[in-house]
């Protein structure tokens, strides 16, 4: 199934899903981030989204917690279990939108940023 993300993009306010963490590395855009996952703000997205290229890789999208907290991630990887609107993030962003690793998913609104 190929998306059409210009059409995604232009739905930036309803980008609701799960929120994952996962124990970065060399990821589907070609960076090793081993041990950057408790000091970047690193996103993996959908394979969907992702696509076959990685014009993804780079962009920045502002997640939303539940409870309001916002932070700023970079896309990095790839997702291959997530679903278009879910994400799977590194350790920082986790902690600093739910507070709590062992939350281990919680509901997040997000979009890409302008």
């Amino acid at each position: 199934m190929d998306i059409n993300t210009s059409n995604f993009e232009k739905r930036q306010d309803d980008n609701h899903g799960a929120m994952t963490y996962y124990q970065v590395g060399l990821g589907a855009c070609g960076h090793d981030d081993s041990g950057k996952g408790d000091t970047e703000n690193i996103v993996a997205m959908s394979s969907e989204l992702m696509g076959n290229g990685n014009s993804m890789c780079g962009r920045k999208i502002q997640i939303q917690g539940k409870d309001g907290q916002t932070v700023m991630a970079t896309v990095r990887d790839k997702c291959p279990s997530c679903s278009p609107g879910e994400l799977d993030v590194s350790n920082k962003v986790f902690k600093e939108v739910v507070g709590d690793l062992g939350v281990g998913r919680s509901k997040v609104s997000w979009s890409f940023a302008q």
